[in-house]
């Protein structure tokens, strides 16, 4: 008697049950799937922002290095020499040079106080990283104390 108990036990689950978690579990999955590509797509952007913003410190760090012994014409010749194009549109000096996959431009131009009078050997430095689509993706701006030019401008 017991034996035939057992051959009639119906505990297991059906084929439709079988199926409806299956689709239970399908949702959750896809679900989550959805948050790791978006998870993917923000840590490669965070990674492009990183190294373009590295780049912009790097470039900053340099001219600062050079500010210590080196007065602004200085700096533009040794900046030629180094590959940066250059270009002067008024009194900013512009010069732009590609580092890895990016684009850096940067802009020099003397400081001025609130009322638009230049600052004795203060110059501002703005640098623009740009992505291989043109896009801005970093930028820093400063300001450095420069010796006096060779020309003396005043």
């Amino acid at each position: 008697m017991t034996r035939f108990k057992q051959m009639n036990n119906q505990d297991g689950l059906t084929l439709v049950e079988l199926l409806g978690s299956i689709v239970i579990l399908s949702i959750i999955v896809v679900s989550f799937l959805g948050f790791f590509i978006q998870s993917a797509r923000t840590t490669k952007v965070s990674g492009e922002i990183i190294d373009a913003s590295y780049i912009a410190q790097q470039q900053a760090e340099e001219i600062y290095n050079y500010s210590t012994d080196q007065n602004i014409d200085q700096l533009i010749s040794q900046l030629q020499s180094e590959g940066y194009s250059y270009h002067k549109s008024g009194d900013t000096e512009e010069f732009s040079i590609a580092i890895d996959r990016y684009r850096v431009d940067l802009d020099l131009s003397p400081a001025k106080d609130s009322v638009g009078n230049r600052i004795e050997d203060l110059h501002t430095l703005l640098i623009k990283v740009f992505d291989s689509n043109n896009n801005q993706a970093a930028q820093v701006e400063t300001k450095f104390f420069f010796e006096g030019s060779d020309d003396d401008e005043g």
